[in-house]
């Protein structure tokens, strides 16, 4: 390392610059991580849980009224199609 009156060397912004790029990796790769766990909690609970017997009655409500306004459409319940079995 160069003393308070001596220039930086190429050398020591070279490994300044790693370390840094290294640092903003590490983090990238600690964000991803924690995303995948949080996605993969999520859909073993989505799994792992059974309807609720109010949750038929509500969305056949939905649908129900959806029909007497005459929509086509209706959104009842949205996860991601890669929790499917046939992967969606």
């Amino acid at each position: 390392m160069t003393g308070a009156n001596e220039i930086i060397t190429p050398d020591e912004l070279r490994h300044i610059v790693e370390e840094k790029e290294m640092e903003r990796v590490r983090e990238a790769a600690a964000h991803l991580k924690k995303k995948e766990d949080e996605e993969r909690q999520l859909r073993e609970m989505f799994m792992e849980r059974e309807i609720h017997p109010e949750a038929k009655a509500r969305v056949s409500e939905v649908i129900r009224r959806a029909a007497e306004r005459g929509q086509h459409e209706v959104m009842a319940i949205r996860f991601a199609s890669a929790w499917c079995t046939d992967k969606g």
